[in-house]
């Protein structure tokens, strides 16, 4: 099995700060969304319900670039798209098994399965989720039903994947802004 490289402070280039910084943005306003479209449902029976799709583009948008700052610091390169699945794939083996790893000790039996008791590996919900982000961005489209049933699959998804780059870089903590 391939080591994760673990890069130096100087080793380090601009981009996976920024990369990271991107991410930590992102989560930060989807957050930030979902808690105020949380207390005005409270406050209005439900009316503002459609703000959940910029939440979902935000949500999806941050896993894309963690997944990307991930790239460039173990590989010093990143896929191109949108695509989780092809994220992940891109990713290196050894890579691969550390989130798996991680989702199975930390997450899978969270609250985000809900009403779903399959148990699916990291990897086979980037690929269920792949495009979501696509999808997220034309909530007026019909094919929407079908996988907002689906969004919590994603919902810790970025905690699996931003927990793995600060344990391969911890340096990287003096750059958290959520």
């Amino acid at each position: 099995m391939d080591k994760i490289r673990k890069p130096t402070i100087e080793e380090l280039p601009g981009e996976i700060i920024e990369a990271f910084l991107e991410a930590e943005y992102f989560i930060k306003a989807a957050n930030y969304i979902i808690q105020k479209n949380e207390e005005l449902e409270s406050q209005t029976l439900g009316l503002f319900n459609g703000i959940t799709s910029v939440y979902q583009v935000n949500h999806s948008f941050a896993v894309e670039m963690y997944m990307k700052c991930l790239h460039l610091i173990t590989k010093r390169d990143y896929r191109g798209g949108h695509k989780l699945g092809d994220l992940y794939d891109f990713l290196d083996i050894s890579v691969q098994l550390k989130l798996n790893e991680k989702y199975q000790n930390d997450y899978s039996e969270s609250d985000y399965r809900f009403t779903d008791t399959t148990i699916y590996s990291f990897g086979e919900i980037l690929h269920q989720m792949s495009d979501y982000f696509i999808y997220a961005r034309y909530a007026f489209e019909k094919q929407r039903n079908k996988k907002d049933a689906k969004l919590y699959k994603l919902s810790f998804s970025y905690k699996v994947i931003r927990d793995t780059i600060l344990e391969i870089y911890p340096q990287l903590n003096n750059h958290i802004v959520i």
